[in-house]
């Protein structure tokens, strides 16, 4: 009987050792993504789509083009003017607003 239970016992420990190991083996690695840094090329203005120019007009009325670029990502990059004030704004080729950005003196 002790046998018996010394056995039961052993068997137990292996198996929690042996579920230890298999969640280990288990356990996922922690995934890296690279994201490429979008270039910008500086186009004409009369290259920039409708849809963008129809959006600059409807959210920023008042500004005016002064530079635009094409991304490598195939979103567009646009210097607008307004007095001293200056912004950044990014639109996809549909005219959606991506981001703004306030433009330093300099850039």
């Amino acid at each position: 009987m002790k046998r018996g239970m010394m056995f039961s016992i052993v068997l137990m420990f292996l198996g929690m050792g042996m579920s230890t190991a298999v969640l280990a083996d288990n356990a996922s690695e922690p995934m890296v993504i690279l994201q490429e840094e979008v270039t910008y090329e500086e186009i004409q203005k009369e290259d920039v789509p409708e849809a963008v120019l129809t959006a600059v007009k409807e959210s920023y009325g008042g500004y005016e083009l002064e530079k635009a670029f094409l991304g490598s990502d195939g979103n567009y990059k646009l210097k607008l003017i307004k007095g001293e004030q200056k912004v950044f704004a990014f639109f996809n080729s549909n005219g959606e607003v991506l981001k703004v950005e306030t433009a330093e003196d300099g850039k």
